[in-house]
């Protein structure tokens, strides 16, 4: 079942395993995203595809597809396959018997909106700044940008909406609609703008303070908390984005059964996922943070995310990973989307080489698809889903694609990236890249 697209991977992987069940046929199946990419956004693109089905119980071997060499695919496929090992012996989780979701299709789920959470707004992506020695400076990790010179704030397409400061007392103007979270105590105290400044309370907390925000309370909350009487306070209560957390070793399954409970309660509350890990190498963290929340978003499910970690993963590369996750479930997008292909023996060039300098000049972009295959055999058509299109065709020869149309054919390869640049720019796509 091969896609570029980690959510009509997982959709259409979904769909074989039912109509194989109604044949009562019982093949192993293999799975994996193709064309994922290279880097960090392959790896979390792979995660989120894989994670999502072997989560479901779906998947007999595994194939992780990178624009590198390939003795680097295995061991992020066995990362990925070992960190679903053992998940049979997790803490039980309430069986769902009316399950409202359609596994086959996407479809968000139906939330109000509380200030920019949910309703119509595409998820939020948090950033806890609350461990770092914080200044203005440190903000810079949550891609938040101050230039002195104009006395302005200038943000990029990754720049986290939320910052969580928990107790720290901040004293600087929050821009434009960005905003930030302290834990109620020090919320409280705070005498600063509250138009621009929330309170994260405890359930506990929620249910005897009255002193809270008329605009938005983000409230934490588990699995095992949720019940009728709490749902139906909570729903009576507009002001309320919910936090939610898990310690289960099988989390997604009891953030998904979450989920369900609202569903079928027809509780339109917006919900954060939050995933706490300790993680001292990137690559573990991107893994685990892209199989345990992605498939949720390629489900509907989830209003903002909010990674932590306190291992020795740098906070600008959490943040990062967040909207990495978003991007590749394709629940918000917020730069260029690449696809392209491990090398083989059809590639006449190198093509890690031509995607990285692809990458360099066109990352600055928003909302593209961008593909680099290396050969005219499977390029077309695994690249289906791109915006623009680079193919190799021959020896030092490439072909252009706009969608589906191969616009240059043949074209030297020495010319074909500054030339892919023009036919974007031709066709209206391009903008200058910040100045930061």
């Amino acid at each position: 079942m091969k896609a570029s697209n980690a959510q009509i991977m997982v959709q259409s992987t979904r769909l074989l395993v039912n109509k194989m069940l109604e044949e009562d046929m019982h093949y192993p199946l293999h799975i994996g995203v193709t064309e994922a990419g290279e880097g960090e956004d392959g790896r979390i693109k792979s995660a989120v595809g894989t994670g999502a089905l072997l989560a479901d119980g779906i998947g007999d071997t595994v194939r992780i597809s990178l624009t590198e060499d390939p003795e680097r695919e295995i061991p992020v496929a066995k990362k990925i396959v070992d960190y679903f090992s053992g998940r049979g012996n997790h803490n039980p989780i309430k069986a769902i018997h009316d399950y409202q979701l359609n596994p086959f299709q996407y479809k968000k789920r139906i939330t109000n909106s509380v200030n920019n959470a949910g309703g119509k707004h595409p998820p939020l992506v948090i950033s806890d700044l609350s461990k770092a020695e914080f200044s203005i400076e440190s903000l810079v990790m949550a891609g938040w940008f101050y230039k002195s010179s104009v006395k302005n704030w200038i943000f990029s397409d990754i720049a986290a909406d939320y910052l969580y400061l928990g107790d720290i007392n901040y004293k600087f103007d929050i821009p434009g609609e960005k905003g930030i979270i302290l834990e109620y105590g020090r919320w409280k105290e705070f005498r600063g703008n509250k138009n621009k400044c929330f309170p994260l309370l405890s359930l506990a907390d929620y249910f005897k303070e009255q002193g809270i925000s008329d605009k938005m309370n983000f409230i934490k909350i588990y699995y095992n908390e949720l019940n009728d009487s709490v749902i139906k306070k909570l729903t009576g209560d507009s002001t309320i984005v919910l936090v939610l957390e898990t310690s289960n070793i099988n989390g997604f399954a009891e953030q998904r059964a979450f989920f369900y409970e609202l569903i079928r309660a027809k509780c339109n509350i917006p919900v954060i996922i939050k995933r706490n890990y300790n993680e001292n190498n990137k690559e573990d963290f991107q893994l685990k943070s892209a199989a345990d929340t992605g498939g949720l978003f390629l489900d509907g499910l989830g209003d903002g995310i909010w990674l932590t970690n306190t291992g020795n993963v740098e906070l600008r590369d959490i943040y990062k990973t967040a909207f990495g996750i978003l991007q590749a479930s394709r629940a918000r997008i917020s730069r260029t989307e690449y696809i392209s292909c491990p090398s083989c023996g059809r590639t006449n060039f190198n093509i890690q080489e031509v995607a990285s300098k692809i990458r360099s000049r066109t990352s600055h972009l928003t909302g593209l698809k961008i593909a680099v295959m290396g050969c005219i055999v499977n390029g077309p058509g695994e690249m289906a889903d791109a915006d623009y299109g680079y193919v190799g065709v021959g020896k030092n020869k490439v072909s252009l694609y706009k969608a589906r149309l191969a616009v240059k054919k043949n074209i030297q390869e020495e010319e074909a990236v500054d030339e892919l640049i023009s036919i974007i720019k031709e066709n209206g796509d391009w903008r200058e890249p910040p100045e930061i």
